[in-house]
Formats: structure tokens, sequence, C-alpha cells
């Protein structure tokens, strides 16, 4: 080592590196060394444990012939030079070093400055054959005489061939820039040369090499993890941006398709969601808009540039009369939107029209003449003075007898056909708004700018009720039978009112306000059009929204429902019509009641709706009844099992052989739109319950034996007793058992207040009895009596929920109720859950699913009714179906 303080300042080179250069050539270990060395990470804590006076913050400057040489001047005095400017003199060994002229030159040389001590030999091994390690006698002449004399370190950095191969396939990270491959013998020899060039400890050395390149691998890692997270980071952004922009396009698409739709421009707008593709975000406002085109049948304009007023069906429902802002009346065939013919007074402008039958209408003018017409031809009939002026609207009367005519004067006028016109005693405070007939005519309702409603007897012209709405009434409707009262008011509520008991309407809630109301045949919808140019159809019974049909560019003025419940027209403020044709899965909750009839040994059942007979276990098709264009039917079957008894809600009642398939005879029933019969258990007769009365009738002649029950109040709802000597009937808010042979009331069951029953069922033994009524606030419950007790020792209901049914287990000891898709059997005294019974999969998902419920007269099974399916339960093991069937 060099004595002088000084010997740093004036020896530039931190070491010389003496190699043969051929060896180089092939294995690069010079060039290795010198890379390692002079990008070897010197830390402080290395700097800080030197004994130099000045440490060098990196191993350099490092002399190698081959790249600090000049080509100018002798080689021979550029290395004694650097020779004498270094400091440290590295020598390669290799296993044909000693042959090498030059290094035992470079090495004569360097000890002729008198640091030998300062000579290392770094032993690597020879070319890719040499198997074997380096002996020591192969050592150059004055290196051998160096390490005799025991002035000579030796770095052994030397491993043999299999150590060669396994070294090729791993990198050592030794600086930012290294292209070589170093062994751990390389590395241990590289940390001896570093702490014998700065001075210190080589165990201070390695430690810190090894830190560093756990720091640099850490950190090798970390920027590959920042790397991957980027990558991710950029892919995940990408694919959002892409469904963000897929879903902005598709709501753009969508936009333009109700833009479209809104406007009025059908086969645009189709057009427009047909190109949206098969999109993966298309929602239920997809499929939403999809479902009102397939439900919008016919656009025609009725009346150019003018306000629809009036949209009424014949009869028949095959023809449209629509009366406009332009003073003219026309009539159009409902299914192809063709018009027939255009009604124009003789004088003056037409003021309303309506339909007197099938082929023809009544229009009056503004002087008040009224004017006959034959449809199609148009031809004028007849011509007669009302004598009423000031006439604002007309309505006919079912069957075309009477005629109801409503003046500014608030008056009410009724005529016949051939008579004069005969005003009502009520006088409102306003013009006549809108007047409405009862299904057989026998009701009117008539509303005026006053705020009133008042409900008529057309026979007697007395007045039924009187109803005060808070703001002005727009449109009113009449159910058939004439029971409910539908009113649209100014306040954004739509109003169904029972007339045949005192309470407060049930209110549905409609934004914005609608500015006509019409009520299907059936009275189980309503359908209203509103100033943001919808139609909305509506639950009646429960005032929840079922559909809402956009295709209006302007407000709805006008909305009429066809006599079959199927089809439905409106009309708008700018004179467009539309049609729209309702499927009954487009009322969910607007279905018809599905009736199913058992026989006694409950080896048969008839399901109403398709008027098949079947029997059971293998559900063969025993007999299938020809359908009529009835709404829904109900059946009994005799006690006998040879006949059944089937009836409509028109009053029509058949009694047909299933021995033979044909109908022994039919009897109509007068102005009965809900009809139910069923065959006393001993007795050859029946019984026939109607809103009207109930009636004994002899099996063999249909003769009435004696009437049971009369007058009003009654709904048309009943149930025989097992023994046959009772039949329970309900009337308003009470349910009467009366006396089969007497016809005498022996009990009355109270219900509460504001309630209407929907079925009435008796327990096995007689001794109790079931009904489910729909509660004033709007849920349907059971109430269940026991003995001879007024009123109602247990209330069954199921909270959100409306019972479709209820009947009795075990000779009335177990209650089972239906809703939704579930069944529940309760204990009959406390009312706690016995069983739960989800019903299969095959019902459909509407609110209310199970629309009947059954049990056999021995209660070997639950029958259960959907729309389109149903199922036998056996008691005993009620989870279990025995059967489906869809008819």
């Amino acid at each position: 080592m060099m004595s002088d303080s000084n010997a740093h300042d004036r020896r530039l080179n931190l070491a010389f590196i003496s190699y043969r250069t051929r060896d180089d050539d092939v294995h690069g270990w010079a060039g290795a060394l010198r890379h390692a060395l002079e990008y070897f990470p010197v830390t402080g804590r290395i700097c800080r444990e030197s004994k130099r006076e000045k440490t060098p913050t990196h191993v350099r400057p490092i002399f190698m012939d081959r790249l600090a040489l000049s080509i100018e001047g002798g080689l021979d005095q550029q290395i004694h030079n650097e020779l004498k400017r270094s400091e440290h003199l590295i020598v390669v060994c290799s296993p044909s070093a000693r042959q090498s002229k030059w290094i035992a030159r470079e090495v004569r040389d360097f000890c002729r400055t008198g640091r030998q001590g300062n000579i290392h030999a770094y032993l690597v091994d020879g070319p890719a054959d040499a198997g074997q390690c380096i002996p020591l006698g192969n050592l150059p002449r004055k290196l051998r005489a160096l390490l005799d004399a025991g002035a000579l370190d030796l770095l052994d950095a030397r491993f043999d061939a299999q150590d060669r191969r396994w070294l090729r396939r791993r990198f050592m990270m030794c600086c930012p820039r290294a292209r070589y491959w170093l062994s751990a013998p390389h590395i241990e020899a590289l940390c001896q040369i570093v702490g014998i060039l700065l001075q210190a400890d080589y165990a201070t050395v390695r430690r810190e090499y090894r830190r560093w390149r756990v720091r640099r691998l850490a950190s090798a890692l970390g920027v590959v993890l920042l790397a991957l997270m980027g990558v991710c980071l950029f892919v995940h952004f990408r694919e959002a941006l892409r469904v963000q922009q897929a879903r902005e396009q598709y709501r753009t698409d969508i936009a333009a398709v109700e833009s479209a739709w809104e406007a009025g421009q059908a086969s645009l707008a189709r057009k427009l969601l047909l190109a949206t593709g098969a999109s993966p975000y298309r929602g239920a406002e997809w499929r939403y808009l999809r479902h009102e085109q397939a439900l919008c049948r016919q656009v025609f304009t009725g009346h150019i540039m003018s306000t629809v007023d009036l949209i009424e069906y014949s009869p028949n429902g095959e023809r449209l009369l629509t009366h406009g802002g332009d003073h003219a009346a026309k009539v159009w065939e409902s299914r192809s939107g063709k018009r027939l013919v255009a009604l124009k007074p003789t004088s003056g402008y037409l003021v309303d029209a309506c339909f007197l039958s099938d082929d023809g209408v009544v229009t009056v003018d503004e002087q008040g003449h009224l004017e006959t017409w034959k449809i199609p031809s148009g031809k004028r009939m007849d011509a007669a003075d009302s004598g009423v002026l000031d006439i604002t609207r007309i309505a006919c009367a079912p069957g075309g007898g009477t005629l109801a005519l409503g003046d500014k004067a608030g008056h009410v006028w009724l005529k016949e056909t051939k008579g004069q016109a005969t005003r009502l005693s009520y006088v409102h405070q306003g013009p006549i708004r809108d007047l409405a007939f009862s299904g057989d005519g026998a009701v009117l309702a008539t509303a005026a700018a006053d705020d009133t409603v008042v409900v008529w007897w057309t026979s007697s012209r007395a007045v039924i009720r009187m109803l005060t709405h808070p703001s002005f009434v727009k449109a009113v409707k009449l159910s058939r039978d004439g029971g409910r009262l539908f009113t649209s008011a100014d306040d954004g509520k739509a109003r169904v009112w029972n007339l045949l008991q005192p309470g407060e309407p049930r209110e549905i809630r409609v934004e914005p306000p609608a500015r006509s109301i019409a009520l299907s045949p059936q009275g189980n919808w309503a359908m209203t059009g509103d100033a943001d140019n919808a139609v909305r159809v509506w639950n009646s019974e429960t005032g929840v929204l079922l559909l809402t049909l956009r295709g209006h560019a302007k407000p709805v003025t006008a909305v009429a429902a066809a006599p079959d419940g199927q089809s439905m027209a409106s009309g708008d403020a700018q004179g467009e019509l539309r049609v729209w044709r309702l499927a009954p899965d487009d009322l969910p909750n607007a279905m018809p009641e599905i009736s199913l009839a058992v026989s006694n040994d409950s080896k048969m059942y008839f399901f109403g709706n398709s008027g098949e007979v079947r029997g059971l276990p293998r559900h063969e098709l025993l007999l299938k009844i020809p359908p009529a264009n009835r709404p829904a039917r109900r059946g009994a079957f005799s006690r006998d099992q040879t006949h059944l008894l089937v009836t409509d809600e028109e009053g029509l009642v058949t009694v047909w052989s299933l021995s033979t398939g044909k109908p022994e005879g039919e009897f109509v029933l007068p102005d009965a739109q809900q009809v139910q019969a069923a065959y006393l258990p001993n007795d050859p007769a029946f019984v026939i319950c109607t809103r009207q009365g109930v009636e004994l009738r002899d099996a063999a002649s249909h003769s009435i034996i004696r009437t049971l029950a009369s007058g009003g109040g009654l709904e048309g709802v009943m149930a025989v007793a097992p023994d046959g000597q009772r039949v329970a009937v309900a009337r308003g808010e009470a349910v009467e058992e009366i006396a089969v042979a007497t016809g005498a009331v022996k009990g009355k069951r109270r219900l509460p207040v504001g309630t209407t029953t929907t079925s009435l069922t008796y327990s096995s033994d007689g001794a109790r009895l079931v009904a489910t009524a729909l509660a004033p606030r709007g849920a349907t419950v059971a109430y269940l009596f026991s003995g001879d007790a007024e009123t109602p020792s247990l209330e069954i209901s199921e909270p959100g929920r409306n019972l479709s049914g209820a009947s009795f287990l075990d000779n009335g000891a177990r209650v089972v109720t239906s809703w939704n898709r579930r069944l529940t059997i309760r204990d009959s005294e406390t009312g706690s859950i016995m069983l739960q019974v989800p019903l299969a999969d095959q019902y459909d998902e509407a609110p209310a699913s199970v629309a009947q419920l059954v049990v056999s007269r021995d209660e070997s099974r639950i029958f259960v009714t959907g729309r389109h399916c149903q199922q036998w339960f056996i008691p005993s093991a009620a989870d279990a179906p025995d059967g489906t069937s869809e008819p």
C-alpha cells in the first residue's frame, strides 16, 4: 500500500486491470470485472468505515487498455504511464495467462514502482472445454514469486463447467448497465476487491451489497407491480369508457325512439327501436316501448286539427263514433280504421252524438234538433225537435229506448224515442259536462260544472246519491250493474264510489289530471286519458296502475273501451285516433275471475274459462262446452254427477248432460250480470243467486220452486250448507243464512263497515263459515264465523297481499287460504300458521296468480287455479302436488 497521503491525488486510476486479450474475447472476464467495480454501490456506511482520507463515491476510474489507450504514441509508453498512475493492479489469471508476455511485463513494471503489495490475482477458469480448476502452478512466474513471498492476494472466482451452465441461466444485477453473467464466487471476489480498494472491512462491504441488491430487487418488483397496475387501470378505464359510450349511445337511441313515439310517428319509432340492435344494455324501457308498439293496432286522423271530444263504441264493438271540435260526427270501422260516413246536421252545428244501436246514430245540434242516421249509408231516418235549447251533452241508454240530455243551465232531461223530454227535478248550478248510463239503463249519472255528481233512477226519476267533489268533475262512468261510479276530477284524482253503501270513495291518484275516463264491460279495469299525452289503465278494485300507453303527440281528450274488453280507443287534441288491442296478459291484475267446479266424488272438474270437463287422476277430456261470447263462466255438478249447470255473466243458464255431452235445457235470467249456481246435496233442485235475488229451481223442469231472497244489496255471492238446509248469501255488509224449506232468514253474520263480499264457503260439518271480502282499506281478507255468532271469530289477512280464496279442512279444524303463489293452512281457533306451501313455477308472475281455491267435498284434494294452469294438493301432504294441467 502507498504510505503518502497524496498518492490518490497523483494516481488518477484506482486500479489497473491486466488480462490476456484472447481470453477476454472468449469470456469477457476483464470487462465484467471493470463494469462490476465501476458500478458497485458505495453506500454511506462503507464510506464511514473506510480508512482512506478521501473515499470516492464510486469505485472508479478503473483502467482497461482496450477502452482507455489511444492510437497515438507507443503502446508501451502509454501502458507504462498508466501503471504509474494506478494505485492497484488486478491480474485476471486464466490457465493461459502465464504464457502472456504483456501480463508479465505489466506485473514487472508495476513492481518497479515499489507497490508489490497492491497486486491482486483474480483467478478465473479457462475456455469452455477446461473442466478443471486452475492449478496455482499456472500463475505467471512473477506472481508465483509474490505468492511465495506472501505479498499477493488471491481473489478466487473459479467455478467448474457445471456451474457455468447454471450461471448462464441466471442474471445477477450488479449495476444498471450490467451485461454480464456473474456467479456467487465472482460476487465474493468482487466484494474482496472493493474492500481492498476502499480500505473497508470485507464483512461490511458484503452486507451492504446484499442490502443494496434486496433494495434493487424490491424496487424492480415495485416497478413491475406499478406497471401491471397501470396496465390494469388503463384496460379498466378504457373498458369503462367503452361501456359508458355504449350506454350513452343507447340512451340517445331510446330518446329518439321516445320522441318519435310521442310525436305519433309509430313507423319511425319502430325502425329506430329495431336499429338499436342486440345491445346488452337494453333494459325495461326497451321492452316497454316494444310492448307499446305491439299494443297499438290502428292510428288514423279523425278530425283534422281539432280536438276529439267523444269516442264511443257501437254495442257490437265493430264501429267507432267520434265527435270533434270541428262540429262533425264520423263513424269508423274499429278494426281497419276506415271511415264509413261523416254526419252533418241540417242546420246549425253538431253538438254531440251517440249510438242508438249497431246501425243507428242520433245527433243533436245547437238548436236542440235530434236526427237519427242509418249506418253505414249515412241516410237520415228521422228528425225531431227535443224542445231543449243549449244542449251540451247527450247519452243513450243501452237498447236505445231512452235519451238523456243536458243543457247549459244545469237541467237534465230524459226523452223516450217517441215521447217528449221530461226534466229531472234536481238542477245543477252549472252546465252539464258528462252523462253516463249503467249497463241495464236503470241508473243515470250526471256531472256538471258545480263540482257535483247526481245519480238517478231512470224509471222513477228519483235521486239515489248526490256526490260532491272538491274540484271540477270532467268525466263520469257507471259500471254495468250500476253499483259503482267512476269519476275524474280536476284535482288529479279518479274516484270509485260504491253506490250501494255509504262511505268515502276509493281514490286513484292520476298525475297529471285525467281529461276523460272509460270503464271495461266487466268493470275490472278503467282507463284514463291524461294531459301528458298518455293513456293509463288502472285496476278498478285496487287502484294499481296496469299500463301506460304512449303515442299521442297531444293531450288525450277522449277514451272508450270496447264491449269485448280487449280493445280500447283514444283521441287527442289534434284529432288523431288510436285503437289499442289488449291481450289478457297485458292486464295481469284485471283478469276476469277464473272459475273451477269439482264434482262431489272428486273425480271430475270443470274449468270455466276453457269450458272443459276433465276426469281425475289422468285429466282426460270428458266434455268440451262450445264457447259463448261471454267473458267468464261458472259451473256446478249435480249430486249424482250426471249433469253440469253452466252460467255466465249475461244471465244465460245451461244444463249439460255429462253422458251425452249435449245441453238439455237453458233459460235466461234478465238483468243478471253475476250468476252463481249450486245443486242441493239431497233434493233434485238447485239454487240460483244473482244481484236481483236468490231462487230455488227444479232440476228437471228448471221452474222456480220459491224465491229465497230478493231486494237490493245482494252481491251475487252464495254458499250452500252441506246438509242442504241453509243457503248463505251476501247482502251489503252482512251474510244472511236463509232456510231452503221456507225462505226465512235464520241468522245474520255481520261484516265490518265498508266491506264487499267476494266468496262464501261452509265447513264440511256446516258449523263454520268463512267469507272473503274486500276490506275498506283495499285488501282482501277472510272472516271466519263459528256457530251462530254474528261477529267474526277470526280475521285472516296477509300484510300487503290480497287473499284469493279460503276454505276449510278436517271438518273445520283447519282453514286454508291462498294468496299470490302460496297456500297457508292455519288453525281455525287460534289462526296460527300450521303449514305454508309454495306453488310450482308454472304460475305466472302476476301479483294475483292464484284466482280461486276449492276444496273437494271429501276434503281429499285442494284445487288451485291460476291464469294458465291448475294444481291439486293432498291436504295430508300439501307440500306435494299430485297433478297439474294446462288447459
